[in-house]
């Protein structure tokens, strides 16, 4: 009987003593079944310029049909942005790591998951899943073993995921890896579940992740996502946390806004290292660090709370973080999401900023390149495909949703795939192995492989 109050209360509109039918929305879906059928809960059944709640579509069929009608309708929705205290029982555990054989490889992308395959517990029954991926790290000792950052906005729904999961059969299926992720508390109301805008595993012990969570913080866990713990680092950094990231010289770094952090003990102690010399107009969005040169930083920078367009958006510190050098001045750029440079010759860099921007000497100068191949250029994230013998350039072109490369500077491009992927992995097994996350699929979540 609670089910069928709530759809008939949900006929009227708030302050009006009697019904009224508004134009239907855009997104307006309705449920569909052989033998009944049911609106979406959301846009009640409008007849003769009245929200109709007498229709026979507001009545449930009996049992044992209720259930999955009422699931299929969303009058039953689940809770998928929990902190639960315990990790699953039991623990998965990947397999050691065997590399294919190079000739079995067909050079072809396939779709290897979307947003049904994650399954928060309790949504099992829910017939269609949501989860918007936005980061996926991935074990460069066993590429089988990914994780995934999942993210939503304060006005979605609660059965949007949050969080991280865990694979470890190559993306094929997920588990929930969030245990205590977001333990700490919540500072501000109103705010969803702990939403991670980033994922940084360390490299040289890949059990060990740090996830940059919007309004909770920083967190690390230190037995591959099984659980999470809380970084404290600074009073209040955890409103604005951004990227995390390892430098050649041992030193932990995350930024909050335009400030820097460091830790020098392994993440036990953090201090803050500085802050950008235009603190309130550049916030760090990304890190790129040169293993030449163990105290260098390279930090891209996206538009503070009032930022005017001369300042530059790459900044250079040469002493471990504790002072910087404008760069990138004059770069028509909303903000640098990513930075990398080419294994076989470092001083090749480049910054995707909306724009494409290539460097030759090491990062001293900048250009804007030549425009990808479908002519948008609307560039959102660089990788250097890790060759031995030259340097080859991915960029994902959100104007064309592609992913093309580049050997030649940006002069002529090739297009790799239809879609327009984000942190893109390189199998270090065997380098024409890749892997990247949909932004913009069919689904929220899409993670795309060439094998």
């Amino acid at each position: 009987m609670a089910a069928l109050f709530f759809l008939s209360a949900s006929c009227w509109l708030e302050g009006s003593e009697t019904p009224r039918c508004p134009e239907p929305r855009p997104n307006e879906k309705y449920c569909v079944d052989a033998s009944y059928q049911c609106y979406n809960i959301h846009e009640s059944f409008c007849a003769n310029g009245q929200w109709s709640c007498e229709s026979w579509a507001t009545h449930p069929p009996a049992p044992p049909e209720f259930e999955d009608w009422a699931w299929r309708c969303e009058v039953y929705s689940c809770y998928a942005q929990g902190i639960p205290r315990w990790p699953i029982d039991p623990w998965p555990e990947a397999a050691p790591y065997t590399p294919p054989d190079p000739a079995s490889l067909t050079g072809e992308w396939a779709l290897i998951a979307d947003s049904d395959d994650i399954i928060a517990p309790g949504c099992e029954k829910q017939p269609r899943q949501y989860a918007r991926g936005v980061t996926l790290a991935v074990d460069p000792t066993n590429p089988d073993v990914m994780y995934t950052g999942f993210y939503t906005e304060k006005w979605a729904a609660k059965r949007w995921v949050t969080g991280v999961f865990k694979s470890i059969d190559g993306g094929r299926t997920w588990f929930e890896a969030r245990a205590n992720l977001g333990i700490h508390g919540v500072p501000m109301p109103d705010v969803p579940g702990p939403s991670v805008r980033r994922l940084f595993i360390v490299p040289n012990d890949p059990q060990r992740l740090f996830a940059s969570v919007e309004y909770y913080g920083l967190y690390q866990t230190r037995d591959g996502a099984r659980t999470w713990e809380f970084v404290d680092v600074w009073p209040g950094y955890y409103l604005e946390v951004g990227p995390a990231g390892k430098g050649p010289n041992g030193t932990f770094y995350v930024s909050s806004g335009g400030a820097l952090f460091a830790s020098t003990d392994d993440g036990v102690t953090w201090s803050q290292r500085s802050l950008l010399p235009v603190y309130y107009l550049r916030w760090i969005w990304s890190f790129y660090f040169d293993r030449r040169y163990p105290d260098r930083i390279w930090a891209g920078t996206m538009p503070g709370p009032d930022s005017p367009p001369t300042e530059g958006y790459i900044y250079l510190s040469d002493d471990a973080g504790y002072t910087w050098i404008e760069l990138g001045r004059g770069l028509a750029s909303s903000g640098i999401s990513a930075m990398d440079a080419c294994g076989f010759d470092p001083d090749q860099m480049a910054a995707a900023g909306g724009s494409l921007y290539l460097s030759s000497d090491g990062g001293m100068t900048w250009r804007r390149a030549p425009t990808t191949v479908e002519g948008k250029g609307t560039v959102s994230f660089v990788k250097y495909a890790p060759l031995p013998d030259r340097c080859r350039l991915y960029a994902s072109d959100a104007g064309w949703h592609s992913l093309q490369w580049t050997e030649d500077g940006g002069a002529t491009w090739h297009m790799e795939t239809k879609q327009w992927l984000d942190d893109v992995f390189f199998n270090p097994f065997v380098p024409e192995m890749m892997v990247g996350i949909s932004v913009d699929g069919n689904r929220a979540f899409e993670l795309w492989a060439k094998e």
